[in-house]
Protein backbone atom coordinates (compact mmCIF):
# COMPACT_ATOMS: atom_id res chain seq x y z
CA UNK A 1 0.00 0.00 0.00
CA UNK A 2 1.17 3.48 -0.45
CA UNK A 3 1.73 5.38 2.20
CA UNK A 4 2.60 9.49 2.89
CA UNK A 5 5.31 9.99 4.93
CA UNK A 6 6.72 13.43 6.77
CA UNK A 7 10.27 14.11 6.46
CA UNK A 8 13.12 17.06 7.57
CA UNK A 9 12.74 17.82 3.72
CA UNK A 10 8.88 16.82 3.43
CA UNK A 11 6.58 14.46 2.57
CA UNK A 12 7.58 11.27 0.09
CA UNK A 13 5.75 8.08 -0.71
CA UNK A 14 6.66 4.62 0.14
CA UNK A 15 5.13 1.31 -0.48
CA UNK A 16 4.55 -0.53 2.75
CA UNK A 17 2.79 -3.61 3.85
CA UNK A 18 -1.13 -3.32 4.36
CA UNK A 19 -1.94 -3.60 7.99
CA UNK A 20 -3.56 -6.74 9.40
CA UNK A 21 -5.94 -6.49 12.34
CA UNK A 22 -5.76 -7.68 16.03
CA UNK A 23 -8.75 -9.05 17.62
CA UNK A 24 -10.44 -5.54 18.55
CA UNK A 25 -9.12 -4.08 15.21
CA UNK A 26 -10.47 -3.30 11.53
CA UNK A 27 -8.17 -1.69 8.48
CA UNK A 28 -9.80 1.10 7.04
CA UNK A 29 -9.16 2.36 3.30
CA UNK A 30 -9.41 5.96 4.15
CA UNK A 31 -11.29 8.02 1.23
CA UNK A 32 -10.79 11.16 2.56
CA UNK A 33 -8.47 12.58 5.38
CA UNK A 34 -8.88 16.31 6.53
CA UNK A 35 -5.81 18.19 7.55
CA UNK A 36 -5.59 20.51 10.51
CA UNK A 37 -3.79 23.09 12.52
CA UNK A 38 -2.13 20.05 14.03
CA UNK A 39 -0.38 18.32 10.61
CA UNK A 40 0.37 21.84 9.69
CA UNK A 41 2.71 22.24 12.91
CA UNK A 42 4.09 19.43 12.09
CA UNK A 43 5.15 19.96 8.87
CA UNK A 44 6.58 23.70 9.65
CA UNK A 45 8.63 22.18 12.60
CA UNK A 46 9.74 19.12 11.73
CA UNK A 47 11.23 18.46 14.95
CA UNK A 48 9.58 14.86 15.06
CA UNK A 49 10.60 13.61 11.78
CA UNK A 50 14.41 14.24 12.18
CA UNK A 51 13.91 10.78 14.46
CA UNK A 52 11.43 9.00 12.15
CA UNK A 53 9.69 9.46 9.51
CA UNK A 54 6.11 10.40 10.71
CA UNK A 55 2.37 9.58 8.95
CA UNK A 56 0.09 12.39 9.66
CA UNK A 57 -3.31 12.67 8.82
CA UNK A 58 -6.32 11.77 12.09
CA UNK A 59 -9.26 13.46 10.58
CA UNK A 60 -10.48 10.22 8.23
CA UNK A 61 -13.75 8.83 6.72
CA UNK A 62 -13.11 5.55 4.94
CA UNK A 63 -14.64 2.14 3.75
CA UNK A 64 -13.70 -0.86 5.95
CA UNK A 65 -11.72 -3.90 4.42
CA UNK A 66 -11.19 -5.98 7.07
CA UNK A 67 -12.04 -6.79 10.56
CA UNK A 68 -10.55 -8.49 13.48
CA UNK A 69 -11.78 -11.90 14.56
CA UNK A 70 -13.57 -10.04 17.91
CA UNK A 71 -15.30 -7.14 16.05
CA UNK A 72 -19.33 -7.63 16.45
CA UNK A 73 -20.99 -4.69 15.51
CA UNK A 74 -18.82 -3.30 12.21
CA UNK A 75 -18.31 -5.16 8.58
CA UNK A 76 -16.35 -5.01 5.53
CA UNK A 77 -17.74 -2.29 3.14
CA UNK A 78 -19.62 -0.19 6.28
CA UNK A 79 -18.38 3.51 5.29
CA UNK A 80 -17.62 4.82 8.77
CA UNK A 81 -16.02 8.14 10.21
CA UNK A 82 -12.75 7.75 12.62
CA UNK A 83 -10.55 8.91 15.25
CA UNK A 84 -7.75 7.13 13.62
CA UNK A 85 -4.20 8.82 13.83
CA UNK A 86 -1.57 8.07 10.53
CA UNK A 87 -4.55 8.14 8.31
CA UNK A 88 -2.77 9.24 5.24
CA UNK A 89 -2.21 5.74 3.86
CA UNK A 90 -4.20 3.70 1.57
CA UNK A 91 -4.82 1.24 4.29
CA UNK A 92 -5.03 2.07 8.42
CA UNK A 93 -5.67 -0.17 10.83
CA UNK A 94 -7.99 1.34 13.40
CA UNK A 95 -9.78 0.66 17.14
CA UNK A 96 -13.29 -0.38 16.20
CA UNK A 97 -14.51 1.40 18.93
CA UNK A 98 -13.20 4.90 17.32
CA UNK A 99 -16.15 4.43 14.10
CA UNK A 100 -18.72 5.73 13.99
CA UNK A 101 -21.42 5.16 10.39
CA UNK A 102 -21.53 7.20 7.94
CA UNK A 103 -24.97 7.42 5.54
CA UNK A 104 -24.61 6.37 2.07
CA UNK A 105 -25.93 9.93 1.09
CA UNK A 106 -23.37 11.71 3.09
CA UNK A 107 -20.15 12.98 0.43
CA UNK A 108 -16.72 12.15 2.20
CA UNK A 109 -16.30 16.07 2.78
CA UNK A 110 -19.25 16.43 5.06
CA UNK A 111 -18.28 13.22 6.80
CA UNK A 112 -14.84 14.44 7.84
CA UNK A 113 -15.89 13.56 11.48
CA UNK A 114 -12.77 13.86 14.00
CA UNK A 115 -13.00 17.68 13.71
CA UNK A 116 -16.98 18.19 14.42
CA UNK A 117 -16.51 16.01 17.18
CA UNK A 118 -14.14 17.99 18.88
CA UNK A 119 -16.94 20.99 18.71
CA UNK A 120 -19.68 18.83 19.74
CA UNK A 121 -17.30 17.44 22.94
CA UNK A 122 -16.17 21.14 23.83
CA UNK A 123 -20.25 22.91 23.48
CA UNK A 124 -21.42 19.46 25.87
CA UNK A 125 -19.19 20.92 28.33
CA UNK A 126 -20.86 23.98 28.54
CA UNK A 127 -24.81 25.24 28.79
CA UNK A 128 -26.34 27.15 25.78
CA UNK A 129 -29.93 27.37 25.90
CA UNK A 130 -32.27 28.98 23.48
CA UNK A 131 -31.62 32.35 23.20
CA UNK A 132 -28.63 32.62 24.80
CA UNK A 133 -26.14 35.17 22.62
CA UNK A 134 -22.68 33.32 21.71
CA UNK A 135 -20.30 34.54 19.42
CA UNK A 136 -17.58 32.69 17.61
CA UNK A 137 -13.78 34.11 17.60
CA UNK A 138 -12.12 32.80 14.32
CA UNK A 139 -14.57 30.92 12.15
CA UNK A 140 -11.52 28.65 10.54
CA UNK A 141 -13.72 25.09 9.76
CA UNK A 142 -13.72 24.29 14.00
CA UNK A 143 -15.46 27.77 14.62
CA UNK A 144 -17.86 27.34 11.52
CA UNK A 145 -19.01 24.28 13.11
CA UNK A 146 -19.14 25.56 16.33
CA UNK A 147 -20.98 28.62 14.65
CA UNK A 148 -23.63 25.66 13.03
CA UNK A 149 -23.95 23.87 16.62
CA UNK A 150 -24.55 26.89 18.76
CA UNK A 151 -27.48 27.87 16.14
CA UNK A 152 -28.59 24.55 16.27
CA UNK A 153 -29.30 24.81 20.21
CA UNK A 154 -31.02 28.17 19.50
CA UNK A 155 -28.84 30.42 20.39
CA UNK A 156 -28.30 33.94 18.78
CA UNK A 157 -24.68 33.85 17.20
CA UNK A 158 -21.99 36.54 16.27
CA UNK A 159 -19.07 35.53 14.18
CA UNK A 160 -16.01 37.04 14.50
CA UNK A 161 -13.25 36.92 11.75
CA UNK A 162 -10.95 38.97 9.86
CA UNK A 163 -10.71 36.90 6.43
CA UNK A 164 -14.28 38.70 4.70
CA UNK A 165 -14.54 34.87 2.64
CA UNK A 166 -15.06 32.92 5.98
CA UNK A 167 -17.41 35.79 7.35
CA UNK A 168 -19.56 35.10 4.87
CA UNK A 169 -19.71 31.37 5.09
CA UNK A 170 -20.32 31.91 9.23
CA UNK A 171 -23.97 33.60 7.83
CA UNK A 172 -23.87 30.38 5.51
CA UNK A 173 -23.81 28.24 8.55
CA UNK A 174 -26.09 30.30 10.71
CA UNK A 175 -24.62 33.42 12.40
CA UNK A 176 -27.20 36.10 12.89
CA UNK A 177 -24.23 38.46 12.28
CA UNK A 178 -20.31 38.43 11.20
CA UNK A 179 -17.88 41.24 12.05
CA UNK A 180 -14.52 41.97 11.36
CA UNK A 181 -12.32 42.80 14.46
CA UNK A 182 -9.84 44.73 12.65
CA UNK A 183 -12.79 47.21 12.16
CA UNK A 184 -12.32 47.87 16.38
CA UNK A 185 -10.10 47.37 19.28
CA UNK A 186 -11.36 44.31 21.49
CA UNK A 187 -12.85 47.01 23.78
CA UNK A 188 -14.83 48.87 20.96
CA UNK A 189 -15.89 45.65 19.36
CA UNK A 190 -17.11 44.57 22.84
CA UNK A 191 -19.31 47.68 23.08
CA UNK A 192 -20.70 46.95 19.59
CA UNK A 193 -21.22 44.01 19.66
CA UNK A 194 -22.67 43.68 23.46
CA UNK A 195 -21.67 41.24 26.29
CA UNK A 196 -21.99 37.51 25.14
CA UNK A 197 -23.06 34.83 27.43
CA UNK A 198 -20.75 32.18 25.55
CA UNK A 199 -17.67 32.99 23.71
CA UNK A 200 -15.87 30.31 21.56
CA UNK A 201 -12.10 31.29 20.78
CA UNK A 202 -11.39 29.59 18.07
CA UNK A 203 -8.36 31.33 15.99
CA UNK A 204 -5.28 30.28 18.45
CA UNK A 205 -3.85 34.03 18.71
CA UNK A 206 -3.09 36.61 21.44
CA UNK A 207 -5.18 39.19 19.28
CA UNK A 208 -8.15 36.50 19.18
CA UNK A 209 -8.07 35.31 22.79
CA UNK A 210 -7.61 38.98 23.89
CA UNK A 211 -11.09 40.14 21.82
CA UNK A 212 -13.12 37.00 23.66
CA UNK A 213 -12.36 38.05 26.63
CA UNK A 214 -13.60 41.57 26.14
CA UNK A 215 -16.86 39.86 24.50
CA UNK A 216 -17.79 37.33 27.09
CA UNK A 217 -20.15 39.36 29.31
CA UNK A 218 -20.52 39.04 33.69
CA UNK A 219 -20.77 35.51 34.88
CA UNK A 220 -20.59 34.59 31.28
CA UNK A 221 -18.56 31.58 29.91
CA UNK A 222 -15.37 31.57 27.55
CA UNK A 223 -14.31 28.40 26.03
CA UNK A 224 -10.86 27.97 24.64
CA UNK A 225 -11.29 25.72 21.47
CA UNK A 226 -8.30 26.60 19.60
CA UNK A 227 -4.92 25.10 20.05
CA UNK A 228 -2.33 27.47 21.16
CA UNK A 229 0.97 26.50 19.41
CA UNK A 230 3.08 29.62 17.83
CA UNK A 231 5.59 30.72 20.60
CA UNK A 232 5.11 27.62 22.75
CA UNK A 233 1.37 27.81 23.19
CA UNK A 234 2.05 30.85 25.88
CA UNK A 235 -0.20 34.17 26.26
CA UNK A 236 -1.31 36.81 28.19
CA UNK A 237 -4.62 36.97 29.74
CA UNK A 238 -6.39 39.30 31.33
CA UNK A 239 -6.87 38.06 34.62
CA UNK A 240 -8.15 41.04 36.43
CA UNK A 241 -11.34 41.03 33.81
CA UNK A 242 -11.26 37.46 34.12
CA UNK A 243 -11.66 37.82 38.01
CA UNK A 244 -13.45 40.72 38.40
CA UNK A 245 -16.60 39.78 35.71
CA UNK A 246 -16.65 36.16 37.51
CA UNK A 247 -15.76 34.60 34.16
CA UNK A 248 -16.06 30.67 33.60
CA UNK A 249 -13.03 29.73 31.55
CA UNK A 250 -13.24 26.28 30.01
CA UNK A 251 -10.29 24.42 28.40
CA UNK A 252 -12.46 23.31 25.52
CA UNK A 253 -10.05 20.16 24.41
CA UNK A 254 -10.58 16.07 24.60
CA UNK A 255 -7.82 13.57 25.50
CA UNK A 256 -10.24 11.11 26.97
CA UNK A 257 -10.68 8.51 24.35
CA UNK A 258 -14.15 7.51 25.83
CA UNK A 259 -15.49 10.82 25.59
CA UNK A 260 -14.65 11.48 21.94
CA UNK A 261 -15.66 8.62 20.70
CA UNK A 262 -18.75 9.24 22.29
CA UNK A 263 -18.88 12.96 20.50
CA UNK A 264 -17.88 11.11 17.01
CA UNK A 265 -21.10 9.14 17.69
CA UNK A 266 -22.96 12.30 18.40
CA UNK A 267 -21.50 14.14 15.64
CA UNK A 268 -22.31 12.03 12.67
CA UNK A 269 -25.48 11.47 13.93
CA UNK A 270 -26.08 15.44 13.26
CA UNK A 271 -24.46 14.56 9.94
CA UNK A 272 -26.20 11.83 8.82
CA UNK A 273 -29.50 13.22 9.74
CA UNK A 274 -28.78 16.43 8.17
CA UNK A 275 -28.82 18.91 10.85
CA UNK A 276 -25.47 19.77 10.50
CA UNK A 277 -23.49 19.79 6.50
CA UNK A 278 -20.00 21.15 6.11
CA UNK A 279 -19.34 19.29 2.63
CA UNK A 280 -19.46 23.05 1.10
CA UNK A 281 -16.02 23.88 3.39
CA UNK A 282 -14.12 21.46 2.33
CA UNK A 283 -11.42 21.53 -0.54
CA UNK A 284 -9.65 18.05 -1.79
CA UNK A 285 -6.18 17.20 -3.42
CA UNK A 286 -4.95 13.49 -4.05
CA UNK A 287 -2.16 12.30 -1.80
CA UNK A 288 -0.10 13.55 -4.20
CA UNK A 289 -0.73 17.11 -3.67
CA UNK A 290 -0.34 16.60 0.25
CA UNK A 291 2.22 19.56 0.21
CA UNK A 292 0.24 22.12 -1.59
CA UNK A 293 -2.73 21.13 0.69
CA UNK A 294 -0.98 21.56 4.07
CA UNK A 295 0.55 24.44 2.49
CA UNK A 296 -3.14 25.95 1.72
CA UNK A 297 -4.27 25.38 5.42
CA UNK A 298 -1.02 27.36 7.16
CA UNK A 299 -1.57 30.01 4.55
CA UNK A 300 -4.93 30.82 5.33
CA UNK A 301 -5.98 31.11 1.78
CA UNK A 302 -9.23 32.92 1.47
CA UNK A 303 -10.55 30.17 -1.43
CA UNK A 304 -10.00 26.99 1.60
CA UNK A 305 -11.01 26.82 4.87
CA UNK A 306 -11.00 22.87 5.42
CA UNK A 307 -8.13 21.59 3.26
CA UNK A 308 -9.04 17.00 2.91
CA UNK A 309 -6.83 14.42 0.63
CA UNK A 310 -9.30 12.45 -1.30
CA UNK A 311 -8.27 8.95 -2.01
CA UNK A 312 -10.03 6.21 -4.44
CA UNK A 313 -12.40 3.77 -2.69
CA UNK A 314 -11.13 -0.06 -2.82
Amino acid sequence: MLTSLLTTEGFRFEHRPEPVPNRTEVVLAPTAVGLCEGDTFLYRTRAESAVRPLVVGHEATGIVTGVGNGVRDVRVGDRVATLATQALAERVAVDADLLAPVAAHVPDTAALGEPIACCVHALARISIRPDDTVAVVGCGFMGLVCVALARLAGARVTAIEPIESRRGAALDMGADAAIDPAAATPEALGAAVGPQATVIEAAGNQAALDTATALTSSHGTLVVLAYHQAGGGRRTVAMRDWNYRALTVVNGHVRDRAQKAAALRTAMDHVNHGRLDVGGLVRTWPLAGVEAAIRATFEQRDDVVKAAIALPAP
